[in-house]
């Protein structure tokens, strides 16, 4: 009798720890698979924006036409690149940046870039001016926006 009670008081041990071994990983499992999803999620929530780069420019003054008179126009100009790559590109490349950004600017009149959507269609005009590929490249730089720091209209 005495050796069936050890008997099924050790059972009684196994299931118990068996019990205790199944909720205790099972728990684990439970946390640690929807953890690795939301991990996942909360570091690509958490990882910060990427820094913008920008590239100030020299000013630039120039005439523009009108019917009536000319005007000078004096202008500081950002741009904001995709990457530290086309930062370094225009920086290799700025004589012909500064000129293709000279040209374009000839090309408008006082009065229409006084106005609001005039300067937003001159900034977009500039972009893809400086977009154009540089000669022997294949592939201009990546600049995403004309940033207008200084405008003034004389």
């Amino acid at each position: 009798m005495r050796f069936l009670n050890t008997i099924l008081l050790i059972l009684i041990l196994v299931a118990v720890c068996a019990g205790g071994a199944l909720l205790y990983f099972g728990k684990l499992g439970m946390q640690s698979g929807p953890q690795v999803g939301t991990g996942i999620e909360k570091e690509a929530e958490a990882a910060p924006p990427a820094t913008p780069i920008f590239l100030a420019l020299d000013p630039f003054t120039v005439t523009l036409q009108d019917n009536h008179m000319p005007q000078i126009l004096y202008l500081e100009i950002t741009l904001r690149v995709a990457d530290q790559t086309a930062r370094n590109y225009l920086i290799e490349y700025m004589p012909e940046v500064r000129n293709r950004i000279l040209t374009e600017l000839s090309r408008h009149s006082s009065s229409r870039v006084q106005q609001t959507d005039g300067r937003i269609a001159l900034a977009e005009s500039l972009r893809k001016a400086i977009n154009a590929p540089y000669p022997p490249r294949q592939n201009g730089p990546d600049v995403m926006g004309v940033l207008f720091t200084a405008f003034v209209v004389q």
